[in-house]
């Protein structure tokens, strides 16, 4: 994963990650709101997401729950 590649997921909602990213670990963590993490990552290091729950995350109705989930947590700073 470049990091390039990383800011393009992060930044566009339709972005899917390829079957090989998600072979290699990488995910949208719910334990990092919604942070793209993987392998070589210091966030990955305190993740604790379950294999199981990894492929539900790269859903795109999970994106957009995530950051739907983001915008309140921005909007609930703000007060």
């Amino acid at each position: 994963m470049t990091r390039t590649r990383w800011t393009w997921l992060m930044d566009d909602d339709d972005a899917q990650l390829t079957e090989r990213e998600v072979a290699s670990g990488w995910h949208w963590c719910a334990e990092w709101d919604g942070l793209l993490v993987g392998p070589g990552m210091g966030e990955l290091e305190c993740c604790r997401c379950g294999a199981e729950q990894e492929a539900a995350r790269n859903t795109k109705e999970h994106r957009e729950a995530m950051g739907k989930l983001s915008e309140k947590r921005k909007r609930d700073e703000v007060f």
